[in-house]
């Protein structure tokens, strides 16, 4: 599999490296359309014994449609990441959900396509409002309470209401 950005790694020693990799968001395989441009990823990746442990930043522009305004916006998203990939460890000691990877003893590289891809589309805000309307007081809608005793001003609603007062009655 040909990785878009990855950590070559054959060949390192125990210690810590700085990571500094750069690539085009919409490279990466199944990007959400959102992220467009160049996306970096920079921190550290430390080798201990079988284990690669990665602290980094993910760092790309996004652009959204406000959901308030329609208007388009760019904004840049900053995430970070945490992963591990542990060599020659059996599928019992994975756990993909919590970035726990196992690579093999000739691993040339590792691919941080997917890790990244999953930690963007978390990132993505489920509600788009530009930043000009954020700092914006919103107020929700005042619902009147009703009256049981008042009659109801519907005629469809007053029909019910008298068949529901006829099988009362009977």
């Amino acid at each position: 599999m040909i990785s878009v950005i990855g950590i070559y790694i054959q060949g390192l020693m125990d210690g810590e490296y700085t990571i500094h990799e750069t690539c085009n968001a919409e490279d990466i395989k199944e990007m959400p359309s959102e992220y467009r441009g160049t996306l970096n990823v920079n921190g550290k990746l430390r080798k201990h014994i079988n284990r690669y442990l990665i602290n980094a930043e993910i760092d790309v522009t996004a652009f959204f449609q406000c959901d308030l305004s329609l208007e388009e916006y760019q904004e840049n998203i900053r995430t970070s990441l945490h992963a591990t990939y542990l060599i020659g460890v059996s599928s019992d000691n994975v756990d993909e959900h919590n970035n726990v990877f196992a690579i093999t003893d000739d691993t040339k590289e590792i691919a941080l396509d997917n890790v990244i891809r999953e930690e963007l589309i978390l990132t993505l805000p489920l509600k788009r409002v530009s930043p000009q309307w954020r700092d914006k007081n919103w107020q929700q809608p005042i619902q009147e309470e009703k009256n049981e005793n008042e009659p109801l001003s519907s005629d469809t609603w007053a029909v019910l209401k008298n068949l529901q007062s006829n099988t009362l009655n009977n």
